[in-house]
């Protein structure tokens, strides 16, 4: 996990394209916590931390936060449609792809801040592993398996 003490750090880590050996992009997913008062959100920011630490091993997942009032509110007014609810100035936005952001409604959460910052980091398409398999399968979705042949080149 990043932690970022600017508004522009922010933005060049939600921004930052992660790039394989042949120079092509990979579609990585951001995961961000800017929480604007630390005090009052130590078991959000507990709960985020955690989640980083528990998907250490999903490689394609990336974790930032920002903790510092002044530049929370900066992005705040800039990202309020995209990265946070109405009124509301902590939060977790998710982008799995460029222009698409998942955010987490601080506020409304009912559920441990880590288990659902898990879940939604999962892509909708994407190989079952032993990290991901209980949130996978045990969510009360139909799930479809598919079995491919990596193989072979059809």
């Amino acid at each position: 996990m990043i932690t970022l003490a600017t508004a522009e750090q922010v933005e060049k880590f939600m921004n930052k394209e992660v790039k394989d050996l042949e120079k092509k992009v990979i579609q990585t997913i951001k995961v961000l916590g800017l929480f604007y008062d630390p005090k009052e959100m130590e078991e959000d920011i507990f709960q985020f931390k955690l989640a980083s630490k528990n998907m250490r091993s999903v490689g394609e997942v990336e974790f930032a936060i920002c903790i510092i009032p002044e530049e929370v509110k900066k992005l705040q007014v800039k990202y309020e449609k995209e990265w946070f609810e109405p009124y509301s100035f902590s939060t977790v936005a998710i982008k799995k792809k460029p222009g698409y952001y998942s955010v987490i409604d601080l506020s409304l959460q009912t559920q441990v801040l880590s288990e659902t910052i898990f879940a939604y980091s999962l892509r909708l398409f994407g190989e079952a592993t032993s990290e991901n398999y209980q949130t996978i399968f045990n969510n009360g979705l139909p799930t479809v398996i598919v079995l491919i042949d990596t193989i072979h080149e059809y």
